[in-house]
């Protein structure tokens, strides 16, 4: 019994290959036969609707991408090549010149081939990632739109100076002065400007104070910045002496309409901030730490580490707001 079905299923595949084979022979003279009855109904001649049907095609394909019908538009191109093969299948070519005909009949599929791809190409790309018809907006939910955050100026770029100048948003006075170093291993004096700032919290009724200490052309060692750093815990009371002597008295408070504040009454609360560019060790710094901890105060030093770190800060919101634009 199995020997017996193995030949009807082979026949069966071969008759089925044979009606494939017939029925697309067929396709071109199905088409003719179509553009003869409509050049008929038309006046006309086969030539002409076959020239007609190509151009409206085309036309209709690019209409449907410019009313972003993709779908549809790609389908006008695909009827476009398949009437356009079909005429080639059944042009009779050049008499007595079969050579010739096999060549132009082969040149006019690649070029065919290539113009549609084109226009398929460009549907595909004008359509980047909205639907293939209008229908499916139909169905698919749009996101919700969400407000784009306001571009904040950054400002420029932080240094030493201007994080000194900038941090610590309270009421600040600020003062230079030019200090004079007797360096015992030179045998030389150093004039250092140092400036100095004494921040008013007034809502807490506390003062703190900040050094900031740069290198010059006569002070550009390590050593010397730990030593002007240790020798600057020295320098609070008097700066905070100083400001009571050189600025009024009384400020009055923004946050707390019609109220004021007595500078006398401000109590300082052992916070001193150090900025500084010269290179310590960390064996420096937890030594300074240990100095202003036995005067009963709290140092923060912020070096070229730290700047650094605000650097990279600054430049990662500067990339984000790149990135937004």
């Amino acid at each position: 019994m199995p020997h017996d079905k193995a030949p009807a299923v082979g026949i069966n595949l071969s008759a089925l290959r044979t009606r494939l084979r017939a029925f697309a022979k067929s396709i071109p003279g199905r088409f003719q036969s179509i553009n003869e009855w409509i050049a008929e109904k038309t006046n006309s001649s086969v030539e002409r609707v076959v020239q007609v049907e190509l151009v409206s095609l085309l036309g209709i394909g690019w209409t449907m991408i410019q009313i972003e019908e993709f779908s549809l538009a790609i389908l006008a191109f695909i009827v476009f090549a398949v009437i356009a093969m079909t005429q080639l299948v059944i042009w009779p070519g050049i008499r007595g010149s079969k050579e010739i005909t096999v060549v132009l009949k082969c040149f006019s599929t690649v070029i065919l081939l290539l113009i549609s791809a084109f226009f398929i190409v460009v549907t595909i790309e004008r359509r980047e990632d909205r639907p293939w018809s209008n229908i499916q907006k139909l169905w698919i939910k749009k996101a919700p739109a969400t407000a784009s955050a306001p571009i904040v100026d950054i400002g420029p770029e932080p240094t030493l100076e201007s994080l000194f100048n900038t941090e610590m948003g309270y009421w600040r006075f600020t003062v230079t002065t030019n200090e004079k170093y007797y360096d015992k291993r030179e045998g030389k004096i150093h004039v250092i400007p140092i400036k100095r700032q004494i921040y008013a919290e007034p809502d807490a009724k506390v003062d703190f104070v900040g050094f900031l200490v740069q290198q010059n052309s006569e002070f550009a060692d390590g050593d010397l910045t730990f030593v002007i750093c240790s020798w600057l815990v020295g320098q609070v009371a008097p700066t905070l002496e100083f400001r009571k002597h050189t600025m009024p008295t009384v400020w009055f408070n923004p946050s707390q309409a019609g109220q004021r504040t007595d500078f006398n009454d401000l109590t300082f609360s052992g916070r001193v901030f150090i900025y500084y560019d010269g290179l310590m060790s960390a064996k420096q710094i937890s030594t300074l730490q240990d100095i202003y901890s036995k005067k009963g105060m709290t140092v923060d030093l912020r070096g070229p580490e730290y700047v650094a770190a605000q650097v990279l800060a600054w430049e990662n919101k500067k990339a984000l707001q790149k990135a937004k634009k």
